[in-house]
């Protein structure tokens, strides 16, 4: 098994990935995790912040 998909299983490894689904603000969504910490979104346009339990910022 190649290292960076041990350490996706593992869930050891930082990740970053932007939605195709943008924001209604039309800016792009980027989704933080990894590292077992709980993912976040993120909009980079209007600076928004989601989580599990919801919106944290807006």
């Amino acid at each position: 098994m190649e290292r960076s998909r041990l350490e996706r299983a593992l869930d050891i490894a930082a990740q970053r990935r932007t939605l195709e689904q943008r924001h209604d603000c039309g800016g792009r969504i980027d989704v933080l995790g990894g590292e077992g910490r709980v993912p976040v979104a993120h909009c980079t346009r209007c600076g928004t912040v989601w989580a599990e339990g919801g919106i944290l910022a807006a």
